[in-house]
């Protein structure tokens, strides 16, 4: 049976955006080098050594234990490690990995999997049912990645490579959930869990994916060996194998650093780079940048609270916030504007041209006016609005990062300019989830990671039972019967036409309840030396930044 764990899950989903990312959106801080711009030579003090690829990381994963991680880092060096059943391929459709054949039952509440043979882990442990089944409910009992499984009632072995699955209702989107988070279900080495008991994920780390773990250096470095019995590679990667016959991957979480130790070629290639600093390193001889839209910013309104649990109140925040400049303020430029609550590109999210007509457009003079038909006036512009006494003044929560810092205090000023102060905080990290859960913010700068998929959006960020003040990441506390319902249709109908014109629906009711102001989407960049061959094979894959183990088996010297 699946044990729900939600508070601790939906926790954890906070520190996947801001804890990675702490890690991986500080580089959006702004921080400059005074070290020098290097030599540009992508060679570095001894030259490119073609066996051995040094990557380079701006922070420390927390733990190597696939069904214990949550964190980016984690995800980057598990991906070459350990596999899950199911990968996300460029359609973004998940295919079977180390499942051979599936079958799925016309409701879509038992699924039969078919285990490819022959597939070994790195101590020579064979992948067959029982080990699968194991891995499921250790996930499971662990409860941290636990979330995406509760559907599911049951694990099976019915035959040496078969495993079946049961849910207790209609889950058509099990393998999307499988592949999507798929270095969080990666299949680990239970003999090797057995025999290091608390040592593994950090002594030990045994896997069945391209690379084998060697060493973990605390806070200096991470290194793998290729596994050269690994034949079992997807069927849409250019290469099952990589040519590089080890991996570095060097921890340096201060950005500057991080960018100089790229451009002088220590390292030869870098993940989360600056964003204030790629204009340096696409400008320097022998390194160049990839950019990929994988994490959006935006400003849920807390409706369960006075004054924003009045409608009014929330479409004239809306229309009070400009984007444009916020681009400028938290991201350098580096990103592009959002008005969708899913991004139009992703599956099931409305079309580019109707989240612009739904959105509520920059226009404070429309903002003064939906709060003046509230009954909230002032005597002039700028002045504190009020109304039966009370003045018109929220709570505006930032976690303390730099660039949802920078974007809160011009959030702030716009929301002045129509009469309504602010109260502003960007306290300590806990202090931070504890005000959200405890109800005490009327709009926090907020953020999300890469998904593809509409579902994925809705079910985590506006579901009535992800509600902050529960615990979860609906950071709006909002709670719409009808909105509940459709997504549970996304989740739950078989047809996957339906399942995308419930996603649409639900967006729609979204922009109309003014529930968040969608902001930007935010650039994530990879910096590379010219001297590495694959990058244009990886990044041709339109999920190339989530894909860190086609990242692995493509780039090379």
């Amino acid at each position: 049976m699946v044990k729900n764990n939600h508070s601790e899950l939906n926790r954890r989903g906070l520190l996947t955006v801001f804890g990675v990312s702490a890690g991986a959106l500080a580089g959006c801080l702004g921080e400059t080098d005074d070290n020098g711009n290097g030599n540009g030579n992508g060679n570095g003090n001894g030259g490119i050594d073609t066996d051995q690829l040094t990557v380079g990381i701006n922070s420390e994963p927390t733990t190597l234990d696939a069904h214990e991680s949550t964190r980016i880092p984690e995800r980057l060096t598990l991906s070459a490690i350990h596999e899950p059943l199911f990968y996300l391929n460029p359609d973004a459709e998940p295919v079977p990995h180390l499942v051979s054949d599936y079958e799925i039952n016309e409701d879509a509440t038992e699924f039969v999997f078919q285990l490819q043979e022959g597939v070994t882990f790195h101590n020579g442990e064979p992948l067959d049912a029982e080990v699968v089944e194991w891995n499921f409910d250790r996930i499971i009992d662990i409860g941290i990645n636990s979330g995406d499984l509760d559907p599911v009632t049951s694990f099976d072995v019915t035959g040496e490579h078969e495993l079946t699955i049961e849910t207790e209702s209609p889950f058509p989107l099990l393998l999307q959930e499988l592949a999507e988070f798929s270095n969080f279900h990666g299949m680990v080495s239970r003999e090797a869990v057995e025999e290091a008991g608390d040592d593994f994920g950090r002594e030990v780390i045994v896997g069945t994916g391209p690379y084998e773990f060697v060493e973990w250096e605390a806070a200096d470095r991470i290194r793998l060996e290729r596994y050269d019995d690994y034949d079992w590679g997807p069927d849409f990667a250019t290469q099952q194998q990589s040519s590089v016959e080890e991996v570095e991957i060097r921890i340096i979480p201060e950005a500057s650093t991080l960018t100089n130790e790229l451009m002088v070629g220590d390292v030869d290639a870098a993940y989360e780079l600056s964003l204030a600093q790629t204009g340096e390193v696409e400008s320097n001889d022998g390194t160049d940048v990839e950019r990929n839209q994988g994490t959006w910013t935006f400003l849920p309104i807390n409706v369960d609270r006075s004054p924003t649990d009045e409608v009014e109140v929330r479409r004239a925040i809306s229309h009070a916030i400009d984007r444009e400049p916020l681009l400028q303020v938290g991201l350098d430029g580096e990103g592009e504007l959002l008005y969708g609550y899913v991004p139009p590109f992703w599956g099931g999210g409305l079309s580019e041209s109707e989240n612009q007509e739904l959105a509520y457009e920059y226009d404070p003079d429309r903002a003064r006016e939906l709060l003046e038909e509230a009954g909230w006036t002032n005597d002039e512009q700028g002045a504190v609005r009020s109304r039966d006494g009370e003045e018109l003044e929220l709570d505006l929560l930032s976690f303390p990062l730099g660039l949802l810092e920078n974007m809160a205090e011009a959030i702030q000023s716009m929301l002045t300019d129509v009469g309504i102060a602010t109260d502003y905080r960007a306290p300590e990290a806990s202090t931070f989830y504890t005000d959200l859960e405890n109800d005490e913010h009327h709009i926090a700068t907020s953020g999300g990671s890469f998904t593809p998929f509409a579902s994925s959006v809705l079910s985590r960020y506006y579901h009535g039972s992800e509600r902050v003040s529960e615990g979860g990441r609906n950071y709006s506390n909002y709670d719409n019967p009808e909105v509940n319902d459709l997504i549970g249709e996304i989740q739950t109908d078989p047809d996957p036409d339906a399942r995308d014109d419930a996603a649409m629906e639900a967006q729609r009711i979204l922009h109309d309840d003014a529930v968040a102001v969608n902001l930007n989407l935010l650039n994530r960049n990879y910096g590379y030396d010219t001297q590495l061959q694959g990058i244009d094979t990886w990044t041709e894959n339109p999920l190339w930044w989530g894909q860190y183990h086609l990242h692995w088996r493509e780039v090379e010297f």
